[in-house]
């Protein structure tokens, strides 16, 4: 009997050690789970926002680029007009042009230390105030305002790379910025400028005549080229991403394409037919000026929407860290449950071991598993002695109780 007693104790002292041990498995496995997927989660979300945010700074400066860019073009398009109405001796619109001029201070003031134009601007403003104090007219004034002309597009093309617009990676955003930044501006200029140059020298002979029609010739070259490139760039995009071009410049580009190619058309081009009439040339001129600022325009407004769009993408980016988090919470309640219940799912009730806890040591170890005897049958075991008050009285039967 002794030695059964004995037996149960080991085999239940046994059985405790086991359940503790597979316990603590399971919250080691368990904290190491958890801390592997805080590992992980960190790593994903500090990706994310460093992303979200290189991005974001990004369509900031594209921002920047496109309000500066919008007030540029209209400044070249003051000059330009201002051109060829001094060109013709005629008073340029210098109130068109002031309004141009405060309009770019401001945009300066706003964005030009972001988009590094300081000093560029500040230089083309001096330039294009004595240029309006001095007044030029005829190849004068071709001369000086075509030099603040150069000028402001290559502020325009400066705008455009600062403000990452002219790089920007997405292909139809990048496609409506080269337009506007590097293609259209040269059209509205170069367009006036021939008609300019016919009313100049059109009608003389010798060399000048002969320098003025070559010098006609190569700019209805460049205006054909930079109009095909405009033109083909939409169906470059569409080819390349599938996005779908905006209804919007259908139209525009539409005049576009007809002012251009009544200038710079396959037929305009031949030289056996050259410029001659001034006053033709002067009003095709200026519908393509037209038509180039109005397409101008509407690729401004659908640049903005653009990247509004990829502002609202950026904005669910940033959303995806706390999706991570929601996910990671749930696992992390999910692991708890497994771990912190372990013992009813062992199927054996602990909870007197914690009873045992609170008793002597030589008696907690084994009376709370001591099987059931009876007590008359103690007095022959001599450990009687140390198991003392652990011993259970088994209830006796009647026959006992006659005894």
């Amino acid at each position: 009997m002794a030695e059964q007693a004995r037996t149960q104790v080991a085999q239940s002292v046994t059985g405790r050690m086991r359940r503790r041990t597979r316990r603590g498995l399971r919250i080691a496995i368990a904290m190491l789970l958890i801390a592997v997927l805080a590992g992980l989660y960190s790593l994903s979300t500090a990706q994310l926002w460093t992303s979200a945010d290189a991005e974001t700074a990004v369509v900031a400066a594209e921002r920047h680029g496109l309000h500066y860019l919008q007030w540029t073009t209209r400044l070249i398009d003051a000059l330009t007009q201002a051109r060829s109405a001094a060109v013709r001796g005629e008073a340029p619109d210098l109130g068109a042009l002031n309004s141009a001029l405060v309009a770019m201070n401001e945009a300066d003031s706003s964005d030009g230390d972001t988009l590094r134009t300081k000093q560029r601007w500040a230089d083309l403003r001096t330039a294009i105030n004595a240029v309006m104090l001095d007044r030029p007219v005829g190849r004068e004034a071709s001369r000086r305002y075509g030099d603040v002309i150069t000028l402001a597009i290559q502020l325009a093309g400066k705008v455009g790379s600062t403000g990452r617009l002219v790089v920007d990676p997405d292909l139809y955003r990048h496609y409506l910025a080269d337009a506007v930044v590097l293609r259209l501006p040269v059209v509205l200029t170069d367009a006036n400028l021939a008609a300019d140059l016919l009313y100049l020298d059109g009608h003389s002979s010798g060399p000048a005549a002969a320098r003025a029609a070559l010098a006609i010739s190569v700019i209805r070259s460049d205006l054909a080229s930079v109009a095909v490139a405009v033109d083909t760039g939409l169906g470059d995009v569409t080819d390349a991403s599938g996005v779908a071009v905006g209804q919007a410049l259908a139209a525009p580009l539409d005049a576009f394409r007809e002012a251009v190619g009544r200038l710079a058309g396959p037929t305009a081009l031949d030289k056996s037919q050259p410029l001659t009439d001034v006053a033709g040339t002067t009003t095709i001129a200026r519908q393509v000026q037209e038509a180039s600022t109005s397409l101008a325009s509407v690729m401004f407004a659908e640049l903005g929407g653009q990247l509004t769009s990829h502002e609202r993408a950026l904005e669910q980016q940033r959303l995806r860290p706390l999706a991570l988090a929601v996910g990671g919470v749930v696992l992390g309640v999910i692991l708890l449950f497994w771990v912190v219940p372990g013992r009813r799912r062992d199927g054996v009730d602990d909870s007197f071991d914690d009873a045992a806890s609170t008793l002597p040591a030589d008696v907690a170890s084994v009376s709370i598993t001591l099987p059931e005897v009876d007590a008359r049958d103690l007095l022959a075991i001599e450990e009687l002695v140390h198991v003392g008050r652990g011993v259970r009285a088994r209830p006796r039967g009647d026959a006992d109780d006659a005894e």
